[in-house]
């Protein structure tokens, strides 16, 4: 059996509860299980509904399922970023913030470059500027993310 067979509600909402102390609705599980199936999903809930735990869920499954993975998440404030990395620390997951002071020629994109991090949170601005693209050798890309954005 492939591991995308594995993950029923019951399962994720156990992963949840171990990795983050919460638990996750049906709508953020509909999300991440359509995500896990590489699908492409656009996701409009109220803030604080809980969008961002819904990306975080996929990386978890990959993880527990012992992939090498990593997700990039593009937010429109450093803020976030920071505390999004944060939220995974606490969790058992590597992470690092893009910023202008961490976008080239630092040890930290030399990491990102070998897949030394499971997240990588950066703004359009620093993701997209020229000179500020890194290669992923050492894992395969999960999922790209947008969270954030006004409409």
């Amino acid at each position: 059996m492939t591991p995308q067979n594995t993950w029923t509600v019951q399962r994720i909402c156990q992963l949840i509860q171990a990795k983050f102390r919460k638990r996750a609705c049906l709508f953020q599980i509909k999300i991440a299980l359509a995500l896990h199936e590489k699908k492409d999903v656009v996701a409009i809930a109220a803030t604080g509904f809980g969008k961002t735990l819904s990306f975080w869920i996929p990386l978890l499954m990959v993880l527990e399922d012992g992939e090498n993975k990593c997700i990039i998440i593009v937010t429109p404030l450093n803020l976030l970023g920071q505390q999004n990395i944060e939220l995974l620390e606490k969790a058992g997951m590597t992470g690092v913030a893009v910023d202008g002071h961490t976008a080239s020629g630092t040890p930290e994109v030399f990491k990102i470059e070998h897949g030394k991090y499971h997240v990588i949170v950066g703004n359009p601005e620093v993701i997209m500027q020229e000179g500020g693209h890194f290669k992923i050798k050492a894992v395969q890309l999960l999922t790209r993310c947008l969270t954030g954005l006004e409409m």
